[in-house]
């Protein structure tokens, strides 16, 4: 059986504000966006999720539903599987756990508008399939919300 590649896990935070947090990297490009990133071994894209936005936002989340899955390929870097799912937090309040990883957070409030328009996915992969990784050769596929049974709990 083939090995498959590397896993990354993000995740869209959202507070109780409704707003998306987004994390500015202290590394690298120092770029803004999720929290998140490799799925450790024994791991599962769900756990790294929820692990991620810990480590990076200092915040506990419940993962609402899965936003997309894709198999990014290209840019200098190996091929990868990434799960991005969308969660609101039970505790905590965001704040930057390790300055060396993460400068800043901000939250962004129109970012929810613009998901919750994102069209009905051209393809599907169910939540256990993403969950354990398995991404059935799709270079790309986005999950919308309420696609394939997985609802949106949160006021878009």
């Amino acid at each position: 059986m083939a090995e498959l590649p590397p896993q990354s896990a993000a995740t869209l935070v959202v507070n109780a504000q409704n707003e998306v947090l987004l994390v500015h990297k202290a590394y690298g490009g120092r770029v803004y966006g999720l929290p998140g990133g490799v799925v450790d071994p024994g791991e599962l894209p769900i756990q790294a999720a929820v692990r991620e936005a810990r480590e990076e936002v200092g915040v506990e989340v419940c993962l609402e539903y899965q936003l997309g899955f894709y198999h990014l390929r290209g840019g200098g870097r190996p091929d990868q599987y990434a799960s991005v799912y969308v969660a609101s937090i039970v505790s905590g309040e965001p704040h930057v756990v390790d300055p060396r990883e993460i400068s800043e957070i901000q939250p962004i409030a129109e970012l929810l508008k613009v998901i919750a328009a994102v069209p009905e996915p051209a393809c599907d992969i169910g939540w256990a399939d993403s969950a354990a990784g398995l991404g059935n050769g799709v270079s790309k596929c986005l999950l919308s919300p309420g696609s394939k049974g997985l609802k949106p709990s949160l006021d878009l």
